[in-house]
C-alpha cells in the first residue's frame, strides 16, 4: 500500500534551492564560496585570531622576516604583518561588499525607474549615468575620495559611484525585456501599484545577470580601495587595508619584499574568488543549463 497520501503533489523546489544546486556541482565555485565564507569569518573575528596586537610596536623586530613566530615577518615599525594583514581584511572586504551594495541598490533604484517608466524618466536618467560613466572608475573615484576627504564611508562612496551606471544599465535592459511579459500585465490590470509590480514580479526576474555583475564587481572594488590607498586618498594609516600595507612596504620592494608579497597575494587572491564566485553564478542562473 502506497504510503503517500492520495492527490497529494511532490513539494516543487524553489527557485533558489535549484540555483544553489547547480552552483555547488561547479567544484571550483564551491570551493572559492567556502574559502571567501572563511575570509568573511576572519574578518569578523579578527582581532580574536590575530596572533598579535596589530598596534604592537618592536624595534627589535624591524623588517623581520618570516619566521615560525611571525609567519609573514614584521614591518619596518616592527609590528607583525600577518596580525595586520588579518585585521586589515576588515577594511578590504568591508569596502569590496559595502561598495557594492550601495552601487547595487542605486543602479537597481535609477534602471528600474528608466526601463521601467521609459520615455522621458528613460531619456534623463540615462544621460546623466553617461556622463558619470564617461569619466575612467577609477579616476571618478579619486576625485571623490580627495573632495570628501579619506576614511572608511567617504571610500565607500567614492568606490560606489562609479559602478551605479553599469548595474542601472544591466537592469534596464532587463526589465524592457520582460515588463511586457504576461505576468506584468496581469498584474497590472488588477491595479497593482508601480512599486509593488516592480518589486515583487520584475526585479526578482531581472536581477539575476546583476548579481553575477555584483559577484564580479567585488574583487574589482577591492582592487580599487587598495590602488586609493596606496596613494593615500582611502583608508588612512594606521589602518591596516591591504592596500595601505603595499604603500607601506613600497620603498622596501628589493630588500624587503616580504612587506609586499604577502598583501599583494591578499588582494589577488580576493579578485580570483570573485571571478570563479561569478562564472559559478552566472552557470547556475543560465536558463539554458536547467534541463
Amino acid at each position: 500500500m502506497s504510503k503517500e497520501i492520495k492527490g497529494s503533489k511532490p513539494k516543487k523546489k524553489s527557485q533558489f534551492a535549484e540555483v544553489m544546486k547547480r552552483y555547488f556541482k561547479n567544484k571550483l565555485a564551491a570551493a572559492s564560496l567556502i574559502i571567501l565564507l572563511i575570509l568573511i569569518l576572519i574578518a569578523i573575528f579578527g582581532p580574536l585570531i590575530a596572533p598579535y596586537d596589530y598596534r604592537e610596536m618592536n624595534g627589535q623586530l624591524m623588517f623581520a622576516k618570516p619566521s615560525l613566530e611571525h609567519p609573514f615577518g614584521a614591518d619596518k615599525m616592527g609590528r607583525d604583518l600577518l596580525s595586520r594583514i588579518i585585521i586589515g581584511s576588515r577594511f578590504s572586504l568591508g569596502l569590496g561588499f559595502l561598495g557594492v551594495a550601495v552601487s547595487l541598490v542605486f543602479g537597481a533604484l535609477f534602471g528600474s525607474i528608466a526601463g521601467f517608466f521609459g520615455q522621458v524618466a528613460d531619456n534623463i536618467v540615462m544621460r546623466v549615468l553617461d556622463i558619470i560613466q564617461a569619466i575612467p572608475g577609477i579616476l571618478l573615484a579619486m576625485t571623490i575620495s580627495t573632495a570628501l576627504g579619506g576614511g572608511f564611508i567617504n571610500t565607500v562612496i567614492a568606490l560606489s559611484v562609479g559602478a551605479i551606471p553599469s548595474n542601472a544599465r544591466m537592469l534596464r535592459a532587463m526589465i524592457l525585456a520582460i515588463r511586457k511579459a504576461e505576468y506584468v500585465e496581469a498584474a497590472d490590470s488588477i491595479n497593482c501599484s508601480k512599486f509593488r509590480i516592480i518589486v515583487k514580479h520584475i526585479l526578482p526576474n531581472a536581477f539575476s545577470p546583476v548579481l553575477v555583475g555584483a559577484a564580479m564587481g567585488i574583487g574589482g572594488t577591492i582592487g580599487q580601495a587598495a590602488a586609493l590607498s596606496f596613494v593615500g586618498l582611502g583608508i588612512q594609516p594606521p589602518d591596516p587595508e591591504w592596500g595601505a600595507l603595499l604603500a607601506d612596504g613600497r620603498n622596501y620592494i628589493t630588500t624587503y619584499p616580504h612587506l609586499l608579497i604577502f598583501p599583494g597575494i591578499m588582494i589577488g587572491l580576493i579578485s580570483l574568488i570573485a571571478c570563479l564566485i561569478a562564472d559559478g553564478l552566472r552557470d547556475a542562473t543560465d536558463p539554458r543549463l536547467k534541463q
